[in-house]
């Protein structure tokens, strides 16, 4: 029992169970989304792969260790996987994110921080990354 609590104590954030999953299961299905009626699927490994191209993202498009972000999507795995990847570069995600559109621009209103400008990221997907 001693062995198995040593090794969950280590494995204290999502980031650190998806590396564990990803060597252990590493071609097993993490993930199935039914789009357009047709399953997709994606392996542990596949998973990690895309979290890591998108932390690496975040860190390109210049958000810094400890800066706070909204990311904001639908409930696909790609929105779950932007918020692992802001955890595994540590990001702090901000909470009760509501969306207003003014006439110029969009701002995002994250708890009781201050609004701050949504940069739109992918203009014909919709996607956004909000920096404060």
């Amino acid at each position: 029992m001693a062995s198995s609590s040593s090794a969950t104590a280590q494995l204290v954030s999502i980031p650190a169970l998806l590396a564990r999953n990803a060597s252990a299961f590493a071609a097993s299905p993490a993930y199935r989304e039914k789009e357009l009626g047709i399953w997709q699927s994606w392996t542990w490994a596949e998973t990690a792969a895309e979290i890591e191209a998108l932390a690496l993202g975040l860190l390109t498009l210049g958000v810094a260790e400890g800066d706070h972000i909204a990311i904001i999507g639908r409930n696909r795995p790609y929105l779950y996987w932007s918020i692992v990847a802001a955890q595994h570069v540590g990001h702090l995600l901000a909470h009760g994110v509501l969306i207003e559109r003014h006439g110029h621009g969009t701002h995002a209103l994250c708890g009781h921080d201050r609004p701050v400008k949504i940069r739109t990221v992918a203009p014909d997907d919709g996607d956004v990354v909000a920096f404060g």
